[in-house]
């Protein structure tokens, strides 16, 4: 009786707490509202939003059915994809100090679901960042129905050295499944098979196979191509009910796969009897059907994925065990971003991205979990939580009207997010101060925060939507089905490997 009386005592002075606190916002003539705010303000880890308008309207889509699907970022370079049949492959340059974007050119490729730079394996890590050449050629790997992928040759600037975008090669992933892998739909999210959705290319710390390999997935089938040489995958591993995969960027072979069956480690290196690559389930309870999994790239030991409770759990699969369990969204998370090891941006279908400040948490990155220790449990900042034992690390940052499709990290502490309509850019700037105190806000690009009296909730300020800056002489190709040549008279002679 006694400890019902003590959680009824506690929970009741919270709720006056709570109370109070309200009291606090909405009151005028309450003293403590002007340093209640300038609390806020100090010490803080600010969040800079800059947004453009992608137009994807054209002459052939006049139901408005054709959305912006797929983006990629490489550098000052950002390409970004589209579902329409002509003009949909739009190549940008960000200056992100400037926060100006300057079109390139635009290039009519049908029906985009994914698209990926090739990276330059000339340049080294350890030299230094240099302005991109006003000429050059750059390649790109695009994602079609069909299980068509192409690797397309883009002239950037006049002076190129070819007039226009060429199609040099193309991966059919189709005549390489079996009758057997006929699975319309994939399992956790209803998306047709059909459709290469994701596709990435090796880190460039792998050794196992050549620089710019191709990874992509096809009806449950993940597939390894060397992009320089042969038309035929030098790998083929099927794993049902997988549904999005990601590469370490440091331990060579090593993948991680979401799916049906949750999150499973998949060693490209090794294979069993059969000549397929065996993968390894996660055996814990948290493990659940998880829609993409991202890994630390600041230290290969720990593991991200999202599941279909909206929530984002930490691993470390030194001992297979969940570090933290994040929760906050409202729909199903469509994307992960983790470079540096306290920083996590998660972005979903509730049109918000937040950021997860896991330096608060004070864990250390070199230290296993001991077998047994509870996972800590964390939530956003003003969310109104009264679990007592979640830690609010979250800034949620409202980016969109609908669902995010896709989100890229700019360096650090700079993100691109993209909705079926816009493109933003999302900046941390963090001040020097006590970090467990600090607090975090979305801001707008050029504006101070005024000291405002919390009479009420305060206004937002309008948002002033950066332009994009077109060049003159912006080039456009056409590479519809009707200009494409034979696939089997296609050459490599472009290719610089």
């Amino acid at each position: 009786m006694a400890s019902k009386r003590f959680y009824s005592s506690e929970m009741e002075t919270l709720y006056n707490h709570l109370a109070r606190g309200q009291e606090d916002f909405i009151s005028t003539s309450n003293d403590r509202d002007l340093p209640v705010l300038n609390k806020l303000k100090e010490n803080i880890s600010r969040i800079r939003s800059s947004y453009w308008r992608i137009d994807e309207s054209s002459n052939n889509d006049e139901l408005g059915l054709s959305k912006l699907s797929s983006l990629s970022v490489d550098e000052d370079l950002v390409a970004i994809g589209s579902t329409s049949d002509c003009e949909n492959l739009r190549i940008y340059n960000l200056d992100t100090e400037k926060i100006l974007m300057t079109h390139l050119s635009t290039i009519s490729l049908p029906d985009i679901h994914s698209i990926q730079w090739l990276y330059d394996p000339t340049k080294r890590d350890d030299t230094p960042k240099t302005l991109p050449e006003d000429d050059s050629i750059r390649f790109l790997l695009t994602g079609h129905t069909d299980g068509v992928v192409n690797l397309t040759m883009i002239p950037i600037g006049d002076n190129a050295g070819i007039p226009n975008a060429q199609i040099i090669k193309r991966f059919n992933h189709e005549k390489h499944v079996s009758e057997n892998d006929s699975c319309l739909r994939i399992a956790n999210n209803g998306k047709p098979t059909n459709i290469v959705y994701q596709l990435e290319v090796t880190p460039k710390h792998w050794k196992t196979c050549n620089k710019n390999s191709l990874i992509s997935l096809y009806k449950e089938n993940m597939f390894l191509w060397d992009t320089t040489r042969s038309r035929f995958p030098i790998l083929k591993n099927k794993t049902k009910g997988v549904s999005a995969f990601d590469a370490n960027e440091k331990t060579d072979g090593l993948m991680a796969l979401a799916g049906s069956f949750g999150v499973s480690l998949l060693d490209m290196r090794t294979c069993d009897n059969s000549g397929f690559s065996s993968s390894f389930f996660i055996p814990d309870k948290m493990n659940k059907e998880c829609l993409t999994a991202n890994w630390c790239k600041e230290n290969s030991n720990y593991l991200c994925s999202a599941n279909l409770d909206d929530q984002l759990t930490i691993w470390d699969i030194r001992n297979l065990k969940p570090l933290a369990v994040l929760e906050s969204h409202s729909d199903n998370i469509t994307s992960i971003q983790w470079n540096k090891f306290a920083s996590i941006y998660s972005a979903s279908n509730d049109g918000t991205l937040i950021y997860w400040d896991l330096s608060i948490l004070n864990f250390s990155q070199d230290v296993h979990i001991p077998d047994g220790s509870q996972t800590v449990r964390c939530t956003t900042k003003n969310s109104l939580n009264l679990d007592v034992t979640s830690n609010e690390i979250g800034t949620c940052i409202p980016v969109s009207n609908n669902s995010i499709v896709a989100m890229k990290s700019v360096g650090d502490n700079m993100t691109l997010t993209m909705d079926e309509s816009f493109l933003g850019l999302h900046t941390r700037i963090e001040n020097v101060g006590d970090r467990r105190s600090s607090s975090s806000m979305a801001t707008l690009v050029g504006e101070e925060i005024p000291d405002y009296k919390l009479a009420k909730a305060p206004r937002l300020p309008r948002l002033q939507k950066p332009k994009i800056h077109h060049r003159r002489r912006s080039s456009r190709h056409d590479l519809s089905p009707s200009t494409l040549v034979n696939k089997d008279d296609v050459g490599d002679k472009y290719f610089y490997l």
